[in-house]
């Protein structure tokens, strides 16, 4: 702090202005030197500008604001290059420590670019989004629109907003966020149009790779691909490229020679800048070598693209051999270029049915996954979940392919491992990753940091999901964000160490084995877990003595809208309703049916294509005892359901069932939450369960029940029941809600974020169950909001269920917890009691009315 602010913040009234900083001799001279590399700059000539920048006599130079605009140049200047990635976030850095809030607005605009373009290769979307539209408020504030700096990060913003949009696991709101992606573009475009800017060719081309994922704009993909030819003097050929652009838009169109034609041209140019580009070509042709049987071309393809990733030893020269392929881990982007490779060998076996070329592709898929949290562990949350659903997908998918081959060619117990290692490995990891975070802050009592942590990232993703809503925020709040996004880096890299030694101590040898699952199940239960490779679903069955994996025909998946439809819907049992169920529950449990009528609890963790099913609806599968032809039972029946995300996260549940004590409380202290809309039909419920409960459970009922009020309280309580309503959205993420009352919401971020007490939490609540989900990460509800608060026990709904009949139910429910059953039985209990007619004669013949409820 300087002696003149602190006399200002004491009141000692004015002081002079200091003195302008006077410029070294070493400052003169970077002065003079950057003018050439600022010039270069703007005028695309990159190469020349890059070599000049590393070449910057920053040694002596004193002058900090001068100094900050080369370190932002050079980071410029590597994005640009787009192959040394680290070199953005280190020059990025270093300018940030010489920015202030008095530093210059260009300077201080300049540094949020720098930023933005630094977070488009941690595939953090919104937060780019976010840096850029603090980089354009910071022009905007000081009148400086009509600046090439102001065009840029336009495009950044429009950038962001395409990435974020490709993210996106919907459709239509794919289609949206591309259009408003399309809209900033459009304004950066219309800027340096009229600044004559030769970076107008950039903005022609990011805005034609854009109407090229438009079906009803891809006509104006050529135009504009005029409009960079004509633009783009032979200085900027580098910067912007026809030849990507019209390689891309053949691929959205599935021409595939236009597509390599374009792209080997791209390749054969003599000097491109911009390495992504080669990246992309390579990228691109390795993918249709491999479609038309050119293995040996696409195989030299993809070592090349290994060597000059410097993935592969010191010792590699030009050509990456089968038997050391294994070893190019390197670099955490590596083993999805290493999966690539074995997807090669993998095709050809297929094609030639070489054993040796199912080997290879088995070794090399398994050392990917041998690395894959090391790829990544030390991400934050919105990055890594953009590399799971995208890179992460392919990379489990394809290893899952290769493992089952390998399994079916030699049915070894090891390749058996390897499949339900792959598969665990693809199944909810940052909820994996979390509960483990929170098991050692609860270990070791307090942990400041990690609750510093946790706090910081609930209240940048709400700001972060305020934004994508308004797609605006007020200047204090972006600065708010950029603030919480420096603290929560600070604070990441302070725990990792830790978090990474009790990761290590928690997870014994083999404890994603099947024999290691065998282990921890009991004789009644069953697992059955569901995972999605490139081309078909496989089920992994495990009891205490058996393991099977077999395949499901994916067709008989199209039932399961009817079905859910039916049941949302309320409407009674048909004649097609259960032919539908059968045939359904036929093909998903059919080929274990034997197995599972000797287990009583069954541990589902479910495809994503029926992420949203009730599987208690399901028929019992044909046996001997339950002919075909004959009606059946639902599987509810015959068995109790736990939904689960992963093993993994089972586990952790487990080891915390343990922590608070297995079994029902004799007296649980049992908070209860009813919303005032709700109270003529569940207030009943809340007050029998007070009288139930210990002397200390309380009902909140009329104003009390506020979301301040289950903040506060919440983790006082055995139990917690929340009559409320709910939201579930099943296209934005962590956009899922309770109402405490008519003015009172809550996101699920705040409940996660809390450390909870209770052992069983109950929603009554309508689809606490849903939100958005990707078959690598599971489902982002309300009720994985609670896991990871520490509850190990859900209950929670698929869809809305008529307030009646969950009161009903769930008094059976608590009645059945209450005579020493665990929770999923006692579900499933009163889900029996109610598909018999034990509560109602008119919910009997609606299996709507019971089956949406479910045990996570």
């Amino acid at each position: 702090m300087t002696i003149g602010i602190l006399v200002g913040m004491l009141g000692a009234g004015c002081v002079p202005e200091p003195p302008p900083h006077a410029d070294t001799p070493a400052d003169r001279l970077l002065r003079e030197r950057l003018t050439e590399v600022k010039e270069d700059y703007r005028q695309l000539r990159l190469a020349q500008a890059l070599d000049r920048a590393r070449a910057l006599p920053l040694a002596g130079a004193t002058h900090d604001e001068l100094r900050a605009e080369a370190y932002q140049y050079l980071a410029l200047l590597h994005f640009d290059r787009s192959l040394y990635r680290d070199s953005i976030g280190h020059y990025t850095e270093l300018a940030g420590d010489l920015v202030d809030a008095e530093s210059p607005p260009h300077l201080r605009a300049r540094q949020q670019l720098c930023r933005a373009l630094q977070r488009y290769y941690s595939w953090t979307w919104r937060e780019m989004d976010l840096a850029a539209a603090l980089g354009l408020r910071i022009l905007e504030e000081a009148d400086l629109r009509h600046d090439e700096l102001y065009g840029s990060l336009q495009v950044a913003r429009g950038v962001a907003r395409k990435m974020y949009a490709y993210s996106s696991l919907d459709t239509g709101r794919e289609q949206a966020l591309l259009r408003e992606a399309g809209g900033l573009l459009q304004q950066a475009v219309r800027t340096l149009r009229r600044l004559q800017s030769p970076r107008l060719s950039l903005g022609y081309e990011e805005l034609a790779i854009l109407y090229s994922r438009l079906p009803d704009s891809r006509d104006r993909v050529r135009p504009l691909v005029d409009s960079i030819r004509l633009h783009a003097a032979p200085a900027s050929a580098p910067h912007a490229s026809p030849d990507r652009v019209l390689g891309y838009y053949h691929r959205q169109l599935g021409q595939a020679d236009s597509v390599r034609h374009y792209y080997r041209q791209l390749l054969a140019r003599d000097s491109i800048f911009r390495y992504d580009y080669i990246s992309e070509a390579q990228f691109v042709l390795r993918e249709y070598l491999g479609r038309t049987g050119q293995w040996e071309e696409a195989l030299a393809l993809n070592s090349r693209v290994l060597l000059e990733a410097d993935c592969c030893p010191q010792d590699s020269t030009t050509t990456v051999q089968a038997d050391a392929a294994a070893t190019c881990t390197r670099g955490p982007a590596c083993i999805y270029d290493l999966v690539e490779q074995a997807y090669i060998y993998h095709q050809r076996y297929r094609s030639r049915g070489t054993a040796a070329d199912l080997d290879v592709a088995y070794t090399l898929a398994q050392a990917a996954v041998d690395h894959y949290d090391d790829a990544l562990r030390q991400l934050t949350e919105e990055s890594a979940y953009h590399r799971l659903i995208s890179l992460g997908d392919r990379l489990v998918s394809v290893a899952l392919d290769i493992t089952y081959a390998t399994l079916q060619r030699d049915p070894q117990p090891a390749y058996r491992d390897a499949l339900l290692r792959t598969a665990e490995f693809g199944k909810s990891y940052l909820l994996n990753k979390e509960l483990a975070q929170r098991s050692m802050a609860r270990r070791e009592e307090a942990h400041p940091l990690r609750d510093s942590l946790v706090a910081t990232n609930r209240e940048l993703t709400l700001l972060k999901q305020a934004y994508t809503q308004q797609s605006e925020l007020p200047t204090a709040q972006l600065l708010q964000v950029e603030n919480l996004i420096r603290q929560r880096d600070r604070l990441q890299q302070r725990l990792q160490p830790a978090f990474e030694n009790f990761a290590r101590q928690q997870q014994p040898t083999g404890y994603l084995s099947v024999r290691g699952v065998q282990e921890e199940l009991t004789a009644e239960q069953a697992l059955l877990e569901f995972t999605e490779t490139s081309s078909e679903l496989l089920v992994l069955y495990i009891d205490r003595d058996t393991a099977v994996v077999y395949p499901v025909d994916t067709a008989v998946l199209a039932l399961a809208p009817g079905i859910e439809r039916a049941l949302v819907e309320l409407n009674p049992t048909t004649a097609a309703l259960t032919a539908a169920a059968d045939r359904l529950g036929d093909a998903l449990l059919g080929p274990v049916a034997a197995l599972l009528a000797g287990r009583q609890d069954l541990l589902l963790i479910p495809p994503v294509q029926l992420s949203r099913f009730p599987f208690a609806i399901l028929s019992v599968p044909a046996t001997d005892t339950f002919l075909t032809d004959t009606l059946r039972p639902y599987l509810v029946e015959q068995h109790s359901i736990r939904y689960l995300d992963s093993w993994q996260t089972e586990r952790r549940n487990m080891q915390r069932r343990t922590a608070l004590g297995q079994g029902v409380p004799t007296l649980p202290r049992i908070g209860v939450w009813t919303h005032p809309e709700l109270a003529g039909y569940l207030g009943p419920l809340g007050e029998w369960l007070v009288e139930q409960g210990s002397s200390r459970s309380i009902h909140y009922v009329g104003t009390a029940c506020s979301s301040e009020q289950l903040l506060d309280q919440g983790d006082r309580y055995d139990w917690l029941h929340l009559s409320v309503h709910a939201r579930g959205n099943t296209v934005e993420l962590n956009d899922n809600y309770l109402y405490l009352n008519a003015r009172d919401s809550l996101n699920g971020l705040h409940i996660g974020s809390r450390r909870l007490t209770a052992s069983l939490v109950v929603l009554a609540a309508c689809s606490t169950a849903r939100g958005v989900s990707s078959r690598r990460e599971g489902t982002y509800s309300i009720r994985r909001s609670f896991h990871r608060a520490g509850v190990p026990d859900v209950v929670a709904s698929l869809y809305d269920i008529p307030a009646a009949a969950t009161a009903g139910v769930l008094e059976e429910f608590y009645r059945g917890l209450w005579r020493g059953l665990p929770p999923e039985r006692a579900l499933a209990g009163a889900q029996r009691a109610c598909l018999t007619g034990g509560l109602s004669q008119r919910w009997k013949t609606r299996p709507g009315f019971w089956a949406g409820l479910v045990m996570g």
